[in-house]
């Protein structure tokens, strides 16, 4: 190992962690009270949008099909509103704004 070769994280490594961060972050916004620890865990998840951003415009560029590419977006930002809102919203059933995916898809 002392040969100077430093090991670069794979781009599923990078996604894996930008999952995991990102499942803090909603598990601390939903199930902790305000503290050190919800603080630490919302603010882990803050690393996730930067690498969805970059993986997004990496992805359209390598995409035979922009349109295809968009649809897919815009269907998994449709499919997961629902989730979203009702994980996040402060009563019953509340519109609590888009989720991230369709940040991306405007994108």
């Amino acid at each position: 190992m002392g040969d100077g070769v430093k090991k670069m994280l794979t781009r599923n490594e990078i996604k894996s962690i930008a999952m995991v961060t990102m499942t803090l972050n909603h598990f601390a916004i939903l199930f902790l009270p305000m503290g050190l620890w919800r603080t630490i865990l919302v603010n882990m998840g803050y690393f996730t949008a930067p690498v969805m951003c970059f993986f997004l415009v990496e992805g359209v560029a390598k995409t035979s099909s922009v349109k295809r590419y968009a649809g897919r977006l815009a269907f998994f930002a449709a499919a997961s509103q629902l989730p979203f809102c009702l994980a996040f919203s402060p009563g019953p059933f509340v519109f609590v704004g888009m989720n991230m995916i369709f940040t991306l898809f405007c994108c």
